[in-house]
């Protein structure tokens, strides 16, 4: 059974192991991110796949990534640094939430950026040069592990995005 999860990903076990594919289409949509992860320009993504998917497909999927990292990732960590305002989070080389820093949002390591800025910089397809400079020299493996950390969340919470909001 196909279950949508957004105008352009959908659930289909039987193309891809964790489910989550592009609509109409075989290509597995953790494979693209990954793609995106590595810099890799869309249009290059695009290319590869032989047309099947589209920018709009590529900025959807990471749409509901950076919407499984906000609210399964650093929602928990956010509300866990009220409660211990000592509690630094750190989710690799250059991601932290420390609750003394942007009230705990993620941001990366020693710089005032939030995570959510960035990645949507990334969803607007911006080169990474372009995002690097805009933020002041942010490492471009920083941007990485930003869309490695999304991709990761939306692999592991992507049912959740299935359950209808409570009222």
């Amino acid at each position: 059974m196909v279950e949508v999860l957004s105008r352009h990903v959908v659930v289909d076990s039987q193309v891809c192991e964790d489910g989550l594919t592009f609509r109409w289409t075989r290509v597995c949509v953790a494979d693209v991110l990954a793609q995106v992860a590595s810099g890799l320009a869309w249009g290059t993504i695009i290319d590869k796949r032989g047309g099947a998917i589209s920018k709009d497909a590529i900025a959807d999927a990471l749409r509901l990534a950076r919407e499984a990292l906000l609210v399964h990732v650093e929602q928990p960590l956010y509300e866990a640094g009220k409660r211990d305002p000592s509690k630094v989070a750190e989710l690799g080389r250059y991601i932290v939430a420390d609750p003394g820093i942007c009230h705990g949002r993620l941001t990366f390591r020693g710089r005032r950026v939030f995570v959510a800025d960035v990645l949507g910089d990334v969803i607007d397809e911006y080169w990474w040069q372009t995002i690097s400079e805009d933020w002041l020299g942010l490492p471009k493996e920083a941007i990485s592990e930003a869309v490695c950390l999304a991709r990761a969340a939306l692999l592991e919470h992507w049912q959740e995005l299935l359950q209808p909001p409570e009222t």
